[in-house]
C-alpha cells in the first residue's frame, strides 16, 4: 500500500473508463497521461528464494530450474529468470513455487528520475600543511600531477582559516589545462577521492534585476489597440509572427497582481508566459521582485521542459 488514502476518485476513473472506451485504448494507457509524473511509480516483481524451503518430495523440471537459478543469486525479477530459465509462461511456474512456499514474491519500486550530479574531487586523508608540502615532494618528478594538485589547493583554499570550498572535476581540469588521466593517476595514488555531488538544474545565481526594455513604436500601437479592443468585448486575439515582440506586451504593465495578470479596464490579459528551454535565476529573481514575494519563500516552476518527477523548487 504506497497511499494511506486512494489518490484517484471514483468519478475520475469512471471518467477513465470512458476515455479507454471511447479512444479504444487501455486503461494503463489513460493512467500514463493522467497522473502527474510525481506519482507515478514504475514497479518490477522481484522473485526471491526462501533459504527455509525443504521440498517433501522432487519437484518438476521447470521448477527445479528456477530454484536452481535463485540458488546463485537469492533475489532476480521474473524478466531474467524467464531468459536464463528459457522458460515460457513462467508465471505458471512462479504461482507453483509460492504456493509451495519455496519463494517470496516482492515489488521493487523504481523512480525513473535520476538526479542530476557533478564530479568533485577532494583530498584523500587529511588536509594540513605538512601534509600537502610531503605530497609536493612525492609529484616533483610529475610535474602535469603537481600543477593539478597546486591548482586543487587554489581553487579549494584548503589551506584557509575557513570551510575549503568544493571544486568540481571539469572546473579543475579546464583551470589546470591538463588531460583526465592526469586526475586519474592522483586518484590511483590515493592522492585524490572523486565523488558526486547532487545539483539542481535550476541557475540560482542571484543576478542584478534589470528594468524590462520599453516597447518600441510598433509594440506600443499594438498594445493600446489590445486596451481599445478590451472596451468592447473580453477576449482579443494578439496575432504575430514568431519573434516579433508579442510576450513583451504581456510584462509591460507594472499592475500585476496575484493572478499574474494585467488589468486594462475592463478586460484582464492573462500572462501566459512561453515555455524556455531553459529557467534561469535572473528569471527567478525578476518574478520574486516584481510579485513582492520575500526571500523566504519557495517559487515552484512549472514546465513541461523539465525532467518527470524532477524537483521544481527554486
Amino acid at each position: 500500500m504506497l497511499d494511506a488514502s486512494p489518490i484517484l476518485l471514483p468519478a475520475q476513473f469512471k471518467f477513465w473508463e470512458w476515455i479507454a472506451d471511447y479512444y479504444l485504448c487501455t486503461q494503463g494507457d489513460v493512467y500514463k497521461a493522467a497522473l502527474p509524473s510525481g506519482l507515478k511509480l514504475e514497479s518490477e516483481t522481484i522473485v526471491e528464494y526462501n533459504p527455509d524451503f525443504e521440498a517433501d518430495a522432487p519437484l518438476p523440471e521447470r521448477e527445479q530450474r528456477i530454484l536452481d537459478l535463485l540458488a546463485v543469486d537469492s533475489q532476480q525479477c521474473v524478466t531474467k529468470l524467464e531468459k536464463d530459465s528459457g522458460i515460457k509462461n513462467i508465471l505458471t511456474v512462479i504461482k507453483s513455487l509460492l504456493d509451495k512456499e519455496a519463494i517470496f514474491v516482492k515489488e521493487e519500486l523504481r523512480r525513473t528520475y535520476k538526479p542530476k550530479t557533478e564530479a568533485r574531487v577532494r583530498l584523500a586523508g587529511t588536509a594540513d600543511e605538512k601534509r600537502l608540502h610531503i605530497l609536493f615532494d612525492i609529484l616533483s618528478r610529475a610535474p602535469k600531477q603537481l600543477a593539478l594538485l597546486m591548482k586543487y589547493v587554489e581553487c579549494s583554499g584548503v589551506l584557509g582559516a575557513g570551510t575549503p570550498k568544493e571544486v568540481s572535476k571539469k572546473e579543475l581540469l579546464q583551470r589546470t589545462n591538463v588531460a583526465p588521466s592526469v586526475l586519474n593517476g592522483l586518484v590511483d595514488k590515493k592522492i585524490f577521492e572523486i565523488y558526486y555531488h547532487e545539483i539542481g538544474r535550476l541557475d540560482k545565481q542571484e543576478k542584478e534585476i534589470v528594468e524590462l526594455n520599453p516597447l518600441n513604436e510598433f509594440q506600443q500601437r499594438a498594445f493600446d489597440e489590445v486596451v481599445q479592443s478590451f472596451q468592447e468585448k473580453n477576449v482579443c486575439l494578439l496575432h504575430g509572427v514568431t519573434s516579433s515582440g508579442k510576450t513583451c506586451l504581456l510584462y509591460t504593465s507594472d499592475a500585476a497582481d496575484e493572478e499574474d495578470s494585467v488589468d486594462l479596464g475592463g478586460g484582464r490579459i492573462i500572462k501566459k508566459k512561453k515555455t524556455a528551454q531553459k529557467v534561469s535565476g535572473t528569471d527567478i529573481q525578476r518574478q520574486r521582485h516584481r510579485q513582492h514575494i520575500p526571500r523566504n519563500d519557495e517559487i515552484r516552476v512549472v514546465s513541461n521542459r523539465l525532467a518527470k518527477a524532477e524537483p521544481r523548487t527554486a
